[in-house]
């Protein structure tokens, strides 16, 4: 979220007191993310101490702060687990909020800072480490199974049937509309493509486990050389492991590598193992058509705020750049 939440701050003030015993000294909210249910601040202590606090609305699972910390319980270095409440809660309500306290890493995201190659490697290895894991059904209550759902599809296909039979009024909205209608070939194609790889998908004996979802280079915090963290596992899905996998070589992974070298040091970490081609050319294709449907619904149908919008379209047109996202999944074609 890009502005601010209506909330008068000082409700998060009193909220932050009475729930973690934080005296609040200064309140700083950081425009960070395209996620419109998320909002992010800094919290400056009383007592010097740094916090970086989250307020998610929307539907909430518990498992998407018990994951994690029963990752960091059981010695995976690179998790954030979120701070407990005094009552032992790993979150507290701020109607029409959840809130989500972590320790304020300095640091920067996979896009803004290269990270080592001996990063890349231990993050390969770390998220093998995640996929081996078996947790305790009450720490992974309600999280959702991959369906291979036309959810995101049938959206993008009603947005191009929207920008071929209404004239949008305002600048915004219409520009969303021209990207949309000039670039309608290549999203037709990722259509046909996303729904040829999921009929095959559901007919194969798939192995399941439980993904990040969307461990792309913003939801990578590099604090230095060495630390690293993997954060926001809002996405937190039970899928086949190339859910995950594909982000790595997939232009998704953050700056300075090419996807080959990328993939090399990925898999150096992760270790050997059999990858359904299928599988990593579908989830390419539906996570940029899930993309085109969220920031069209903002976009041309005007929902959130102006910002927030902007944002959406920087976003969008990044995929269909030379060497992008969108080239690299259709150059990965795989008939199963």
């Amino acid at each position: 979220m890009l502005e601010k939440p209506i909330l008068v701050e000082s409700r998060i003030e009193a909220c932050l007191l009475l729930e973690y015993q934080i005296r609040v000294k200064e309140l700083y909210f950081l425009p960070l993310g395209a996620d419109r249910d998320t909002a992010v601040y800094r919290v400056q202590a009383a007592d010097g101490e740094s916090y970086f606090l989250k307020l998610r609305s929307g539907r909430f699972k518990r498992a998407l702060t018990e994951f994690p910390e029963y990752l960091k319980r059981q010695g995976i270095r690179h998790i954030l687990s979120p701070i407990r409440t005094s009552s032992g809660n790993l979150q507290a309500n701020l109607d029409p909020f959840k809130v989500i306290l972590y320790p304020f890493i300095n640091g920067q995201n996979a896009y803004q800072a290269k990270m080592s190659s001996r990063q890349k490697i231990d993050l390969g290895n770390t998220l093998r480490n995640i996929h081996s894991f078996i947790p305790p059904q009450e720490v992974v209550k309600g999280v959702p199974r991959e369906r291979f759902s036309e959810k995101y599809r049938v959206s993008v296909r009603n947005s191009l049937r929207l920008v071929e039979n209404q004239i949008f009024e305002e600048a915004l909205a219409e520009e969303f509309a021209d990207l949309i209608q000039t670039k309608s070939g290549v999203i037709k194609e990722l259509l046909s493509r996303a729904t040829r790889y999921a009929g095959i998908l559901r007919k194969q004996p798939l192995v399941f486990t439980y993904c990040h979802g969307d461990i792309h280079g913003w939801n990578l915090l590099i604090q230095d050389e060495r630390n690293f963290y993997i954060v926001d596992w809002d996405t937190l899905i039970y899928a086949p492991k190339e859910r995950d996998l594909m982000f790595f070589g997939g232009k998704l992974g953050g700056i300075g590598y090419f996807p080959a070298e990328e993939e090399r040091l990925f898999y150096q970490g992760y270790g050997k193992v059999e990858i359904n081609p299928t599988a990593i050319s579908y989830y390419r294709c539906e996570r940029i058509l899930e993309d085109i449907a969220i920031f069209c619904k903002q976009g041309l149908q005007s929902v959130g705020n102006l910002e927030d919008r902007k944002k959406a379209l920087d976003y969008l047109k990044t995929n269909f750049l030379p060497d992008g996202t969108i080239d690299v999944a259709l150059s990965s074609d795989a008939s199963g």
